[in-house]
């Protein structure tokens, strides 16, 4: 029996989702929550959703990478190619924006192994034309970005002072960078 693209918004919008570490190894639609269980993204992939979202969203720096555009702000800011920047600080940094979103984020997964690319694209177009008005995070080529600081600095609380101050100094560029 074939979900509607309804019943699947419904399903969307009422699933609190499952931790990153606990998603799917099969294709079908998944739809991104954001730290505060707020639907900012749908998608579709062939490829594993664990897969997908991970290497896709969670890691890099690109617009592609949903989680890790939207919450590259304050002591979690890195951006390679930022003259301000500071690789070794900036490792730390994206290492903390990884597990802040791996902690706090969830995906919304709907596996669907049985049909094809192009049915799964025209099923996701549907549901993304149903969602619009919650998905700020699809077809835009800039996120705005999400200061998470208190809870960074509680979830980093027993890390080394080097690694705290890392981030602090990676902050403080983000401020400077923000202000030229």
């Amino acid at each position: 029996m074939e979900m509607q693209a309804d019943e699947i918004c419904r399903f969307m919008r009422s699933s609190s989702g499952l931790p990153l570490d606990l998603l799917p190894e099969t294709k079908g639609l998944y739809g991104l929550l954001d730290h505060t269980g707020g639907l900012r993204y749908v998608g579709m992939t062939t490829m594993p959703l664990k897969r997908r979202i991970a290497q896709y969203h969670v890691a890099g720096d690109g617009n592609s990478h949903k989680y890790s555009c939207a919450y590259n702000a304050g002591l979690l800011w890195h951006d390679r190619k930022h003259p301000l920047t500071d690789e070794k600080d900036g490792r730390v940094a994206k290492k903390a924006r990884r597990e802040f979103v791996c902690a706090t984020c969830r995906a919304v997964t709907l596996p669907l192994p049985d049909l094809t690319a192009e049915e799964l694209q025209a099923l996701e177009r549907k549901v993304i034309d149903q969602l619009a008005d919650h998905l700020d995070w699809n077809d835009s080529k800039i996120i705005p970005v999400i200061d998470v600081d208190d809870l960074v600095k509680g979830m980093t609380s027993s890390w080394s002072e080097d690694d705290k101050q890392a981030m602090e100094r990676q902050r403080t560029r983000w401020m400077e960078g923000r202000n030229t």
